[in-house]
């Protein structure tokens, strides 16, 4: 058609029409910087989702300090 924005439409209906492949099966690559972006977005969302498993702990068990000897105590009963 000679339109500058349809040039690579174009180019890649030939493509297929000769070949009878096209470029479905082309994986873009991703750049690093992104590729770093989301991994430290994804360490985010982990970092606060155990945070705030952390803080639901803290609430629900405040005195953790006994928790050791308690179990201590409860393997002592049921050794005997």
């Amino acid at each position: 058609s000679g339109e500058r924005g349809d040039r690579t439409r174009e180019r890649n209906v030939l493509k297929f029409m000769l070949t009878g492949e096209d470029d479905s099966a082309i994986v873009p690559m991703v750049k690093v910087t992104d590729f770093r972006t989301g991994r430290a977005a994804k360490v985010a969302i982990l970092q606060d989702m155990i945070d705030e498993i952390n803080a639901d702990l803290l609430a629900d068990y405040p005195d953790t300090g006994g928790l050791c000897e308690q179990e201590e105590r409860i393997n002592e009963t049921l050794r005997r």
